[in-house]
């Protein structure tokens, strides 16, 4: 104990939102008696001043894929200038692409969720335990004709009650004007989910934890509401988003929750749900009656084959349809999530996509091109995978094949055509014109508009998290 207190840990997030799972990490290191600091930006002389100021003992990066190269990048930069500070991965990068910890830039790394065992991890660390007994951890090694190999600690088993792990701890954001003056605020209150999507991690994940506890956890209504009421009165609250993976899939606890939120916490909210949930006029009814501001769900594909079969995704059509208009019905605004360029999908399979939407009156959405993430089912399958080795954007690269050039000009233009009275024929038109600037500009000011309406913000404040997040120069 006595090598914890004092002991310092630094996280670095370079994305500007708010990172829930950096949040609930920090009540228990300072609880242990770690001394906790948070860096925001991506910039690189920035987070060397920052280490030279406190000089920590780990810098901590969340990461996610994508962000990872950044994160692999100032971990370099660090080792260069400060070798004896210990850099710390986590997150889902991690969990689901252990090898990242094959770069000597990483120290170590922690898989899976690591809310009490953080704090124990890293004391081990400073007492230099053999590392093959650090729970979740994530560790460079050799075997046995002495090539680098990675390496694993004991995977503790999960938190199945909710109600024991802290409320994130949000001082360390809500320092800085941008994040405590946000109108916006978010909440997760769930883990895990029921489906095995074939272009998600999901299945990957219940594979890890199989046999180590009950995979999809509630906290209580009552917590969940008191959790709302301390971010109200202590910062303010205008809207909140509900940021779990499916918060619809258990009715009855969902009831309690969004009951008591309405008459306590008396603010409306974002949620997430499937087409499958939302075609029941029981769940619309019941989100209209507590205040939803806003419903988001995932078409991916207007072709039921692609979606159920492809996707693994259990919605049909008729739901999806049947969705719309009872979110119509009750008034409900609503974005959708779609893919476009799937496997061997054809230009007209993927115009479903903008004519379903089309149909069920899609006024928000956010289209990306579909993205064959490794270690996903449809990532082990197709032939053309992702470069980890660059930051990723889900609007930047082409889609394969003869029709890619089409396709990536239909992803751009897709939620324009959704609000069109357009037929195939017309689309395809439309997609028959050159390539040019007006395809990014239509791409980029249907996404911002969407932003924009899901949280009730401005156009000045999603400019100001762009430059903070790609130039950091505010």
């Amino acid at each position: 104990m006595d090598k914890i207190r004092g002991a310092k840990v630094l996280f670095v997030d370079g994305i500007w939102t708010e990172k829930m799972g950096i949040m609930a990490l920090i009540p228990p290191l300072q609880k242990s008696g770690f001394d906790v600091h948070l860096l925001l930006s991506r910039n690189n002389r920035k987070l060397l001043r920052r280490v030279s100021d406190i000089k920590p003992d780990f810098v901590a990066f969340s990461v996610t894929t994508g962000y990872h190269v950044k994160a692999l990048s100032q971990a370099r930069l660090i080792k260069q200038y400060f070798p004896g500070v210990r850099t710390v991965f986590g997150g889902a990068h991690i969990t689901y692409y252990p090898d990242t910890l094959l770069d000597p830039a990483v120290d170590i790394g922690f898989r899976g969720e690591c809310d009490f065992i953080l704090p124990q991890a890293l004391q081990m660390l400073l007492d230099n335990v053999d590392r093959t007994s650090i729970p979740n951890a994530v560790f460079r090694t050799t075997d046995e004709h002495g090539k680098p190999v990675v390496g694993f600690g004991p995977l503790t088993p999960l938190v199945e009650d909710l109600d024991i792990l802290p409320f994130p701890d949000r001082e360390l954001y809500y320092r800085h004007h941008f994040f405590a003056t946000n109108f916006y605020k978010t909440f997760v209150v769930t883990r895990g989910c029921p489906y095995n999507c074939n272009y998600c991690f999901n299945h990957k994940l219940r594979k890890l934890y199989r046999g180590k506890g009950k995979f999809i956890r509630q906290r209580s209504p009552e917590l969940v509401v008191e959790e709302g009421l301390r971010v109200k009165q202590r910062w303010g609250l205008g809207l909140a988003g509900f940021d779990d993976d499916l918060p619809t899939y258990d009715m009855q606890w969902l009831a309690e929750v969004l009951s008591l939120w309405k008459e306590k916490v008396g603010v409306p909210y974002n949620i997430n749900a499937t087409a499958r949930d939302l075609a029941n006029p029981d769940l619309v009814r019941l989100l209209k009656e507590t205040g939803v501001w806003s419903v988001s769900f995932g078409v991916e594909s207007g072709d039921e084959v692609l979606r159920r079969k492809v996707l693994n995704k259990p919605v049909k059509d008729e739901h999806i349809i049947k969705a719309g208009e009872l979110l119509k019905q009750y008034d409900i605004p609503f974005q959708t999530y779609n893919m476009i360029g799937l496997p061997d999908e054809t230009l007209d399979q993927a115009i479903k996509t903008i004519l379903i939407n089309h149909r069920i009156g899609t006024k928000c959405t956010k289209n990306s091109i579909f993205q064959p993430f490794p270690g996903t089912v449809l990532g082990d399958t197709v032939k053309d995978l992702m470069d980890l080795g660059v930051e990723l954007s889900y609007e930047r690269s082409q889609p394969h094949g003869q029709e890619g050039d089409k396709l990536e000009k239909l992803q751009k233009l897709g939620a324009l055509a959704m609000r069109l009275p357009l037929g195939p024929r017309e689309i395809k038109l439309l997609l028959a014109l050159p390539r040019t600037p007006f395809h990014d500009f239509v791409y980029w000011a249907f996404y911002s508009t969407t932003i924009r309406k899901c949280i009730k913000t401005g156009y000045l404040r999603l400019a100001e998290v762009g430059l903070r997040t790609l130039t950091d120069l505010l």
